[in-house]
């Protein structure tokens, strides 16, 4: 394989990583901005999706050209189709991350403070696992990988505890609902993110079944 075209590729994996990363962050921050009920930062973590689209439409720009450049075949073709499937999970985490501090700022910083360990909880573990799908980008481990895909249950339980939580808070205080709603769209969006995780995981999963020893 030429110099160069290793370069492009390992480039590729490097704007990947750079992707996840910011992602990652704006969802570390739009649930500071709830926690801390801090309705500036949520705005800021709006702000952010900006510069996600711009990585995401110099990614994808990236990946076409070096398709159309170097015809690829076999396993190089299916890894870069499938950074570009994964350059869009990543888009969408950051479109969870925007509706999650939009949410923040809907609620006005009154995000209620019986929820606040529920919702540091199942961050923690949505951006754990969001992080090691983008780790396996460039360092796959099968192992890791069927572990992500299992960690991703811990999520959808938190989620159905917090949802369960919330829909008691309803019961007894009605004249809150609204609230109270906007609060449970906050961990709907943490679990979405964990649920991108997992669609990176398994596509990289299908790419290494296809194509076991490829780095």
């Amino acid at each position: 394989m030429p110099i160069r075209y290793e370069q492009e590729l390992s480039q590729i994996e490097r704007d990947v990583v750079t992707m996840g990363n910011h992602a990652g962050e704006m969802v570390r921050l739009a649930v500071r901005s709830a926690i801390e009920r801090d309705v500036v930062l949520a705005n800021q973590v709006v702000s952010m999706d900006d510069d996600l689209d711009q990585q995401e439409l110099a990614a994808t720009e990236h990946i076409v050209t070096t398709i159309l450049r170097e015809s690829p075949v076999a396993h190089d073709l299916l890894f870069l189709t499938s950074m570009l499937g994964i350059v869009g999970e990543i888009e969408k985490v950051g479109d969870d991350a925007t509706k999650l501090a939009r949410r923040v700022s809907k609620l006005g910083g009154e995000f209620p403070t019986a929820l606040r360990r529920a919702l540091s909880e199942i961050d923690k573990q949505a951006r754990e696992n969001l992080a090691t799908a983008i780790r396996l980008c460039c360092e796959y481990d099968d192992q890791q990988a069927r572990a992500l895909v299992a960690a991703d249950d811990m999520v959808d339980l938190a989620y159905k505890d917090s949802r369960d939580a919330v829909m008691e808070m309803m019961k007894t205080n009605p004249d809150n609902l609204r609230q109270l709603v906007r609060s449970n769209d906050l961990f709907r969006a943490l679990e979405h993110v964990s649920d991108r995780a997992v669609d990176i995981a398994k596509r990289l999963q299908r790419f290494h079944q296809r194509f076991p020893g490829h780095d």
